[in-house]
């Protein structure tokens, strides 16, 4: 079975199951194995198999969370955005156009 000691935990918690919003994307072979190995060490820490699809979501959103210079970038955004004066919008009722 499984040792679920601190010692053998993964960054990535156990995950659950959640909204879903499909995205294709192409990854290297090298990568791809990366992630299948991932995948084996997760069922190691707990005891069940999670595919690879299911992972990557996870293992993003970590990622996303843990990057400090983001997280200032996007509070700096906010604020910005905040500053903007509201109404006199000039698409004349259309949604703005967002790039990331």
């Amino acid at each position: 079975m499984t040792d679920s000691t601190p010692g053998n935990a993964l960054s990535l918690p156990k995950i659950g199951a959640g909204d879903r919003r499909k995205l294709q994307l192409a990854i290297d072979a090298k990568l791809a194995a990366e992630l299948e190995a991932y995948a084996r060490a997760y069922e190691e820490a707990y005891g069940e198999r999670a595919e690879v699809e299911a992972l990557i979501p996870h293992m993003l959103a970590r990622f996303i969370a843990g990057d400090r210079h983001f997280r200032k970038w996007k509070t700096g955004r906010a604020k910005n955005a905040d500053a903007q004066p509201r109404g006199g919008n000039s698409n004349s009722g259309k949604e703005d156009a967002v790039t990331v």
